[in-house]
C-alpha cells in the first residue's frame, strides 16, 4: 500500500495516520515515514540516503560541498537547492535547503525528483565565500578548487582530450545564468594559470608547483610517507644481553689487554676468556 518512503502532506496526512496506527508506517523525522519497521534508523537512512532526499525534497539538486565531496558533510550536512530555505532533521543527517534555482541544461539526474549539479556549476557556487556555523562551511575552500582543477588537466593530458576547456567554457555559462559572474570570472583565471596562458596567484601547493614547472604527485608521497612510518616501526630490536654481559657492562670490566670491554653484543663466553672478573 505504502512505498518504502512516504511524505506527509495536507492530501496524505489522514492515509499516513492510518498506516502508523496500523504499524505500518514509523516516522524517521520531519513529515518523513517509512515502511521499514525493523532496521536501525540511523543506519537505515545513511543506507537509502539519495531515496530519501528525493522524497523529503522533491525536485531538489545537490550542491556546494555535497556535490563536490559526492556525500555527506563531516558533519552528516547534505547541502540542497529547491523552492524555500529550511532544515530536515533526521537521524544522523541534517538536510540544508537553500531557496535556489535550478538549472535543466547542467543539472544532472540522480534518481526521480533528485539532481546534482553539474561540474561547471559546482564549481561556480563552491567559489562562493561561506563561514562555518555550527558545523561545517557549506562551500569548500578555494584550495580544493584549484586540486580539482588540476586534477581534471592531468586526466586531459593522460587522456589526449580537452575536457577542461569544455568545462571552462560552461563556467562561463552557468556563472551568467546564476548570476554568479565574478566567481566563473575567477574560475577562468585559474584554468589560464594552469593552462600557462593567464598569471593569477594561486594557494594550492600543488597548483603552484605545477604552475613554477616543478610538479608532484601527492598521492605518491603520502604514500611514501607511510611506507616510512611503517617500517620505522618495525626496526629490528636491539638484541637482549646476558646478565653477565649487563653486569660486565655495569661495572666497566677490563680485558686482560687492560682495555675496557664496552661491546654491548660480545657473547658471554668470549667474556670470560677474554675479561677478568672484578665483581
Amino acid at each position: 500500500m505504502f512505498a518504502e518512503f512516504v511524505l506527509s502532506t495536507t492530501a496524505t496526512s489522514k492515509t499516513i495516520a492510518r498506516g502508523v496506527e496500523a504499524k505500518q508506517l514509523r516516522g524517521l523525522g520531519g513529515r518523513l515515514y517509512t515502511t521499514n519497521m525493523r532496521d536501525d534508523p540511523e543506519q537505515l537512512v545513511k543506507r537509502k540516503l539519495w531515496d530519501i532526499v528525493a522524497v523529503s525534497v522533491p525536485n531538489s539538486v545537490i550542491v556546494d560541498r555535497t556535490a563536490f565531496e559526492r556525500k555527506p558533510a563531516a558533519d552528516s550536512s547534505v547541502f540542497l537547492v529547491g523552492p524555500t530555505n529550511r532544515e530536515i532533521e533526521l537521524p544522523g543527517v541534517s538536510l540544508k535547503v537553500r531557496k535556489g534555482q535550478p538549472l535543466p541544461e547542467d543539472d544532472q539526474p540522480m534518481r526521480s525528483g533528485l539532481y546534482i549539479s553539474s561540474q561547471a556549476r559546482m564549481l561556480v557556487e563552491n567559489m562562493v565565500q561561506s563561514r562555518a556555523r555550527n558545523g561545517v562551511a557549506r562551500t569548500v575552500s578555494r584550495q580544493e578548487v584549484e586540486g580539482f582543477l588540476l586534477q581534471r588537466l592531468r586526466n586531459d593530458r593522460e587522456t589526449g582530450l580537452d575536457g577542461l576547456g569544455v568545462l571552462r567554457d560552461r563556467i562561463k555559462a552557468v556563472g551568467k545564468a546564476l548570476n554568479l559572474e565574478s566567481n566563473a570570472t575567477e574560475l577562468d583565471g585559474m584554468i589560464g594559470t594552469l593552462l600557462g596562458t593567464k598569471d593569477v596567484e594561486l594557494t594550492s601547493p600543488l597548483a603552484i608547483s605545477h604552475k613554477l614547472g616543478t610538479p608532484y604527485d601527492s598521492k605518491r608521497v603520502n604514500l611514501f610517507n607511510t611506507l616510512h612510518d611503517v617500517l620505522r616501526g618495525r626496526a629490528p630490536a636491539a638484541p637482549r644481553l646476558t646478565r653477565e654481559q649487563d653486569q660486565g657492562l655495569l661495572h666497566g670490566k677490563r680485558c686482560a689487554a687492560g682495555t675496557l670491554n664496552s661491546h654491548p653484543y660480545q657473547h658471554a663466553n668470549a667474556a670470560r676468556v677474554f675479561c677478568k672478573d672484578h665483581a
